[in-house]
């Protein structure tokens, strides 16, 4: 995040040296909403490209973020931030023109007076429609993921905006290098994931060898690769699957890895909704393009030997594969703690490398950090993974800070698209 600061900080500063001298800015409400609405735009602006950049999977940028979770989190919240930005962006200029005229005012809203105004009222509408897509609507995936896709174009036209409309951008070279530069990386980003990324973004062809039934509602298939060229992967890790079958879509989903130490990939989905529903109907032999390696929810990425495992439900699906990982690494003590609502969910995970505790909550209530305290040896020393619903890892997580655990020392797996 510290870069993030620091070019939000650089764009601050490149918009202050092409107003220098700084004295008389703010001297009246005029000039004072005209440079809000500014800097708030190019702050904005800069945010937003950054948002883009965290969301193309690019490998290098997971390494810095110690996971592709964790920076699908911070895209998630620049891109919040950057659309707050933005939104004010016109809200200070109509503020600064009120204060000459009405009419004055009018002009910046209303459109077909101007086309570069025209541009950033249709970015800003588009942009207002996506917010409300993106957090009050509960769209089936696929449609969400499509509208996803638009805020890259949202993106585009605020640019062309910026940069054709008379401003302080196209008054100072300086600025402008400074912006294009960065507008063009977000760009270039948004073009990388969503236009080009089937010729760009490398991706393994596998075949499907096996389609077991685990329960009435959890599926696991394995997929062998196609050729020489495989994924190489950590226990607990999760890759990007689309499935070439006339059983299901051919979406994109992430699933996590279950199998460990092999060139085979197992995954383990819960059979709900209108994708994973059909996942039990795939044919052997079918194919699968697979992109990853994803993801540090895994213990080889922590030295402690001491370690606490919780899973909630599907959320097991990582801890199978890195239970399994365990027998190539010994010196771990692990206690897996398997939250179900009864017995009739539970998966079987055939190794001995962990002490496995079943909590049942029909009969147990529900889970908390006392009572890991009081049945785990170690506590305070170990380190903690939880997977699971959303509401299970925050609660844990909360307690197990009250109760002394370093929140370093807590890893959730939070994936999400949003």
């Amino acid at each position: 995040m510290i870069s993030v600061y620091i070019l939000s900080f650089l764009t601050v500063v490149f918009w202050t040296v092409a107003k220098w001298p700084i004295e008389p800015l703010f001297s009246d409400k005029y000039t004072t909403f005209l440079y809000s609405g500014q800097v708030s735009g190019l702050v904005g602006m800069t945010l937003f490209s950054i948002s883009l950049i965290l969301s193309a999977r690019i490998k290098f940028l997971e390494n810095i973020f110690k996971g592709l979770n964790q920076e699908y989190k911070r895209h998630h919240q620049i891109g919040g931030l950057s659309f707050i930005l933005m939104m004010v962006h016109p809200l200070f200029l109509l503020f600064s023109r009120i204060t000459i005229s009405l009419e004055y005012a009018r002009n910046l809203i209303l459109p077909g007076n101007d086309f570069n105004t025209d541009l950033g009222i249709i970015s800003l509408l588009l942009m207002m429609s996506l917010l409300v897509v993106t957090f009050y609507t509960k769209l089936p995936y696929q449609i969400w993921r499509l509208t996803h896709k638009f805020t890259g174009l949202v993106f585009i036209i605020a640019v062309f905006h910026s940069f054709l409309i008379p401003s302080t951008i196209t008054q100072d070279k300086p600025l402008w290098w400074f912006m294009f530069t960065i507008s063009l990386t977000g760009i270039l980003a948004y073009l990388y994931r969503t236009v080009f990324f089937r010729f760009l973004v490398k991706r393994y062809k596998y075949s499907i060898t096996k389609v077991k039934k685990l329960t009435n509602k959890v599926v696991e298939i394995t997929m062998t690769p196609s050729g020489e060229n495989r994924i190489y992967y950590d226990p607990g890790q999760f890759v990007f699957v689309s499935f070439k079958s006339p059983k299901v879509t051919d979406e994109i989903h992430p699933f996590s890895i279950s199998s460990a130490n092999t060139s085979d990939i197992t995954i383990i989905s819960k059979v709900e909704g209108d994708y994973t529903g059909n996942l039990m109907e795939i044919e052997i032999g079918s194919e699968a393009i697979v992109e990853g390696a994803f993801g540090r929810f895994s213990y080889r990425f922590y030295p402690n030997p001491r370690q606490i495992w919780i899973a909630g439900g599907i959320g097991i699906t990582p801890f199978i594969g890195m239970a399994e990982g365990l027998k190539d690494d010994p010196n771990y003590k692990v206690d897996l703690y398997y939250c179900l609502k009864d017995v009739s969910e539970k998966l079987g995970i055939p190794v001995s490398t962990v002490n496995i505790k079943a909590f049942y909550s029909k009969t147990m209530g529900h889970i908390t950090g006392k009572y890991i305290s009081d049945n785990s040896e170690g506590f305070a020393s170990a380190d903690y993974f939880i997977c699971g619903p959303v509401v299970l890892m925050k609660t844990l997580r909360e307690q197990l800070v009250k109760l002394g655990i370093k929140n370093s020392r807590i890893h959730t797996e939070e994936f999400t698209f949003d």
